[in-house]
């Protein structure tokens, strides 16, 4: 990820990171109509499909997360497995981002009733 994304202070947000590694839909608009298609698949394919190993990775384990919550509150609103794993890629992005501006450590933050990622 550090040697993919390089320097982290030239990314001003987390979103930001998420575009150049290419996990974003891409955006079609036309007058007032705005149409979401598949990810942008721009950056590096390497680091996304890292991202996508890790994703998928994290949901084999057995231990209860907050990553992991994510996904399973993305299934139950009706998003498919496909989709919620890329969205899954993306957070794990957007936490490794988060870590390394901040320089700090990963603390999983899981409460049973809502589980919540601070970061």
């Amino acid at each position: 990820f550090i040697s993919t994304i390089g320097n982290i202070e030239r990314f001003d947000n987390s979103r930001k990171v998420g575009a150049y590694i290419g996990l974003v839909p891409r955006v079609y608009g036309s007058g007032d109509s705005i149409k979401m298609g598949r990810i942008t698949k721009r950056g590096d394919s390497t680091l996304r499909n890292k991202l996508l190993q890790a994703a998928i990775s994290l949901l084999k384990t057995k231990k209860k997360n907050s990553l992991k919550e994510f996904f399973n509150r993305l299934i139950k609103s009706g998003v498919s497995k496909n989709k919620a794993r890329i969205a899954l890629a993306r957070k794990l992005a957007t936490v490794m981002f988060v870590l390394l501006k901040e320089n700090r450590k990963f603390e999983n933050y899981f409460n049973k009733n809502t589980a919540t990622l601070v970061g």
